[in-house]
């Protein structure tokens, strides 16, 4: 059974995955040093843009899984060809993202726990709250992202 999301949960659920993904490489916005906010709102852009993408190509087939769009859309083959480079791309995505949490947590929260342990901490978390489905997701993120907004106040902020 698929879960449905309503429009204010996923808007929810895509400001606290661009936040956190943001706040997750600030060690490496420190480089950039004051065109990093150029950098955020071209990322947020391209990500926007290929979300747009997805849901224009998806639109005239409402009840197909994404794979099958592709197979209708490009053939067989060359949608092969595409998602399998588009898996290459999110897998390169996910191991940047593994190695900024190791670092944040290696300096932040966890410094004398190995790199190791903290990807499979994170690998496991992740695995089961996707075997829980994107419904659970998104009603922890609209909870945990009340809570944040509540009781985080602005004097907190930090700018870079």
């Amino acid at each position: 059974m698929q879960d449905r999301i309503s429009s204010g949960a996923w808007i929810c659920l895509i400001f606290s995955f661009i936040s956190g993904f943001s706040t997750l490489f600030l060690q490496e916005a420190k480089l950039l040093g004051p065109d990093v906010w150029m950098s955020y709102i071209c990322g947020i852009a391209m990500s926007f843009g290929i979300l747009c993408v997805f849901y224009a190509v998806q639109r005239p087939y409402p009840g197909l899984p994404m794979t099958a769009v592709f197979d209708r859309l490009l053939g067989k083959k060359i949608a092969k060809i595409v998602l399998f480079l588009y898996l290459a791309y999110i897998l390169e995505i996910q191991g940047a993202a593994f190695q900024a949490l190791t670092s944040f947590y290696r300096t932040v929260v966890l410094p004398n726990t190995s790199s190791g342990q903290i990807i499979l901490l994170i690998a496991l978390t992740t695995t089961y709250a996707a075997s829980l489905g994107l419904g659970t997701i998104v009603r922890t993120v609209q909870v945990l992202l009340s809570f944040f907004l509540f009781f985080y106040p602005p004097h907190h902020c930090v700018y870079l």
